[in-house]
């Protein structure tokens, strides 16, 4: 199993791929870009992508129960 290590002064942020679920990965992007200096304008964009995702799954799966009726 993959995993990742952040460190931001003394501390450090541990995942593992397990752990990346779409409801995880925005604050995962937050926090990095908490300590990140370089890449800021690709991250955010990534978390503004992030955040839009469980929006679009929910509305996908009411789309698809209202076609199968």
């Amino acid at each position: 199993m993959a995993s990742f290590i952040v460190f931001r002064g003394s501390r450090r942020l541990s995942l593992r791929v397990d752990d990346m679920t779409v409801e995880k990965i925005p604050m995962i992007i937050q926090e990095l870009l908490s300590c990140c200096e370089e890449g800021k304008g690709e991250m955010k964009e990534g978390l503004e992508v992030m955040l839009g995702v469980p929006k679009r799954a929910n509305d996908a799966m009411h789309v698809a129960m209202l076609e199968d009726n």
